[in-house]
C-alpha cells in the first residue's frame, strides 16, 4: 500500500505515519525529516531547505520533490511506502501521480487552539521550526497550498480521509487503521 499522511502542522502527521508504516510493514517517509537528515549529513542545499522550513517557509517544490522521490526510488519503498508531509502543493501533487499509484490520503484536522496547546509541549524537542511566531503562517501555509494539493489528489480517485486528530494518538492511529481492511471502498468523504 502506498499512503500518504497530510495534515496542519503539529497535527501528528509523522507518529500517525510512524505507527501506520509499522503497522503495513513498509517504510515511513517523512518529508520534514527527509531534509533534516541530509541537512544533518552536511548536504548544503538541505541546509537551505532547512532554513526556510525553520522559517515557516515551505520548502521549494523542485528541491522537496527531487528528495522524496529519491526515497521512494529506493527498493525497501517498492512493495509500499507511508509518506508523510508531502505533496503539499500542486506541482508536488502531479509529481507524485506521475510516477506512483496512491491508495489513500489520510488528512489530519485539528482546530489550531490544539496545535498551538501541542506546540507548547513539543517545544522541549527543539525543532527549529516549532516556534509559535511561525506556527500561524505554517497554518495559513497548509490551508492556502495545501488543500489544494489534496483536491487534486481526490479528483484523481484517491481516497481522500479526513481523521480527528484531536484525541489521543492511540485513539487517533486505531480509526486509521480501521479504514484499511476495506482498502478497495475506503470509507472516507471528501
Amino acid at each position: 500500500m502506498r499512503i500518504l499522511v497530510s495534515g496542519p502542522p503539529l497535527a501528528g502527521k509523522t507518529r500517525q505515519g510512524a505507527n501506520l508504516a509499522r503497522a503495513l510493514g513498509v517504510p515511513h517517509v517523512s518529508s520534514g525529516g527527509l531534509i533534516r537528515e541530509a541537512a544533518a549529513g552536511g548536504d548544503p542545499g538541505a541546509m537551505r531547505l532547512l532554513g526556510l522550513v525553520s522559517d515557516g517557509t515551505l520548502a521549494p517544490s523542485d528541491a522537496i520533490t527531487r528528495l522524496v522521490a529519491a526515497r521512494l526510488g529506493e527498493p525497501d519503498c517498492h512493495v509500499g511506502f507511508v509518506l508523510d508531509g508531502f505533496p503539499r502543493r500542486l506541482p508536488e501533487a502531479e509529481a507524485l501521480l506521475d510516477q506512483h499509484v496512491v491508495d489513500a490520503l489520510f488528512v489530519l484536522e485539528a482546530p489550531a487552539d490544539v496545535l498551538f496547546e501541542r506546540l507548547r509541549y513539543r517545544a522541549s524537542q527543539g525543532r527549529a521550526d516549532d516556534d509559535p511566531a511561525t506556527l500561524p503562517r505554517r497554518i495559513l501555509a497548509f490551508e492556502i497550498e495545501t488543500r489544494p494539493a489534496h483536491a487534486l489528489l481526490s479528483d484523481a480517485g484517491i481516497p481522500y480521509c479526513r481523521v480527528d486528530a484531536t484525541g489521543e494518538p492511540d485513539e487517533i492511529s486505531r480509526a486509521i487503521l480501521e479504514t484499511l481492511p476495506a482498502r478497495a471502498a475506503i470509507p472516507c468523504f471528501s
